[in-house]
């Protein structure tokens, strides 16, 4: 669910200037999907620590990645990240939720997509004659 939510709030960052400059919007469709992925991933960055210590302890720097002291830092600053720290205090998951809404979410950012226009294609070029 948290990478659904930071999905939700990178696409909403992306479409809030196009509101704003109208010009914007035929960027979105190439904009739209990258900025879902980053804002997915900006929002599991404060669960990162676990990952090293409870799914990888013997990584390469595993130790230091998932070190008690960074994982407490993260948590206090989780709310950077797209209510994540509303979203661990849920008592429920709601991970098959989270990714109804991943797989909603990114169907309508290529939804564009099918909807543009073929270019025409370029008219040949003269040949010189030798």
């Amino acid at each position: 669910m948290h990478f659904a939510v930071g999905m939700a709030c990178g696409a909403t960052l992306s479409v809030a200037p196009c509101l704003l400059r109208p010009r914007l919007f035929r960027h979105l469709p190439r904009v739209l999907p990258l900025a879902m992925t980053a804002g997915g991933l900006a929002a599991c960055i404060p669960d990162a620590t676990r990952l090293f210590t409870e799914d990888f302890p013997n990584a390469p720097f595993a130790a230091t990645l998932g070190s008690p002291a960074l994982r407490d830092w993260l948590q206090q600053h989780a709310d950077w990240f797209f209510f994540h720290g509303h979203l661990d205090r849920q008592p429920r998951e709601f991970a098959l939720h989270g990714l109804a809404l991943i797989v909603l979410l990114y169907n309508l950012a290529l939804l564009p997509n099918l909807f543009r226009r073929p270019r025409k294609p370029a008219s040949p070029s003269r040949q010189e004659s030798s």
